[in-house]
């Protein structure tokens, strides 16, 4: 009965996270993913976004479903944090849901929260000793199924496939890097875990090769046969680099790392991978790291959530930090709760969701043009084709035009301003 009310306040939890990005509106990431425009990230999940563009209400259900299993992971963390008191697995569970990074991508349609999922399992992965750490595991869920009266066959196929097995152990984490690839680019930042994962196994090594080398292939494959993806991940990467100066890299950066954790989880989770000398997870932090100073995007913070937890679970193994005091964790808590209404998403006004709303309906042989910057979310929430004005389109006729910075007076000619719309836009009809 605990079990299913913690369940359910973790899922209250993770439905108020989708609705704070419901009312913010699709964002030009986002749209680019439902979609399913080849400019950000490989295919995996965008294909499945796309498949529901025809359901009204699509963007709240795929926020809800990101919310739902970045929120109800915790439980990974919690049953496989073996050896650990139960305050101590507590503290570790209550640092994944406060963390800012946490609180500001669950529920917003981001591949860099799935690569992190990726990621986390990764890491658990990495707390499992080979033999105790995966029976323990097995035995919980055949435990928890036999509660639940599931039927004979479940409880053979749950035993075959987590009952520990090199050849069965090396083919997950293939698997499990296959769709990380194909998920996200970042999910590349967790190569050394992957690494580290396949040397710890008995298996062949022409086995570990193909399980690791695969995925690389395959991805560059798909990355070298969708020339608009290399072009737009090329510009976007150097517009960041030459957008700011040097000072502000780093301290963005150090922004997106004290976000990812929370502050609290940072510093603990870094103090503990260089304590206890976790090179595997060393090596992915610093490469994160590196992409937050020279492309900094806030919702790529919780990139590093995972590898903090990892480290401050091997911390925890630490004799010293057996003596936690509920004093220090209340502490921590509120710090990173003061840390995350901190980061909290802005809930200001989606431009091209409002003023879609203004254009009838029923109007659906018009066409728009569009002044100023253009960026993915116009052409989600447009039912219209949508023209975007440049200095060398000559003579454009539309119905409709607007304006997101002030237009050219050759374009007014037979337009009238109908609307004002926030922040100084404004929505111009043909008379």
């Amino acid at each position: 009965m605990s079990r299913l009310l913690s369940v359910t306040l973790l899922e209250v939890y993770a439905l108020v996270l989708a609705l704070v990005q419901h009312v913010r509106g699709v964002r030009s990431d986002e749209a680019v993913s439902l979609l399913n425009i080849p400019v950000f990230d490989p295919p995996l999940i965008r294909t499945i976004l796309h498949r529901t563009e025809f359901l009204s209400f699509g963007d709240f259900f795929w926020r809800l479903v990101f919310a739902t299993i970045l929120i109800q992971s915790v439980w990974f963390i919690y049953e496989t944090a073996h050896g650990l008191p139960q305050r101590l697995k507590k503290t570790l569970c209550g640092a994944w849901l406060l963390s800012a990074s946490l609180i500001l991508s669950a529920g917003a349609l981001s591949m860099a929260s799935i690569a992190a999922l990726f990621g986390l399992l990764l890491a658990l992965l990495l707390t499992m000793e080979q033999d105790l750490k995966i029976g323990g595991l097995l035995a919980r869920f055949k435990r928890y199924l036999k509660a639940e009266r599931t039927p004979a066959r479940a409880m053979r196929f749950v035993h075959d496939v987590l009952h520990h097995n090199d050849e069965r152990l090396a083919f997950l984490i293939g698997c499990l890097w296959l769709a990380a690839m194909f998920t996200a680019y970042q999910a590349l930042l967790y190569f050394p875990i992957v690494v580290l994962l396949l040397l710890r196994t008995k298996t062949p090594h022409w086995k570990k090769i193909l399980y690791f080398y695969s995925p690389l292939l395959l991805l560059l494959c798909y990355t070298l046969r969708n020339p608009l993806l290399l072009l737009s991940f090329v510009q976007n990467f150097t517009r960041d680099l030459h957008a700011l100066s040097i000072t502000e890299h780093l301290l963005y950066g150090l922004s997106l790392w004290s976000m990812g954790g929370g502050l609290v989880l940072s510093i603990v989770g870094t103090a503990g991978i260089v304590i206890m000398r976790r090179w595997e997870l060393l090596a992915s932090l610093s490469l994160t790291l590196l992409l937050a100073i020279l492309s900094p995007h806030i919702h790529d913070s919780i990139l590093f959530l995972p590898l903090f937890i990892g480290g401050t679970y091997f911390l925890f193994h630490h004799r010293k930090a057996k003596k936690l005091k509920d004093a220090h964790v209340l502490a921590a808590g509120l710090i990173m709760a003061v840390t995350a209404v901190f980061f909290f998403p802005s809930l200001e006004p989606n431009l091209a969701r409002d003023a879609m709303k203004k254009i009838p309906v029923d109007d659906i042989n018009a066409t728009i043009l569009l002044v100023g910057p253009y960026s993915y979310e116009w052409s989600y929430y447009s039912y219209l084709p949508i023209i975007h004005y440049s200095e060398n389109l000559k003579n454009p006729i539309t119905k409709y035009m607007i304006c997101i910075k002030d237009c050219p007076e050759s374009l007014k000619g037979g337009m009238v301003a109908k609307e004002d719309l926030s922040l100084g836009i404004t929505l111009y009809e043909r008379q």
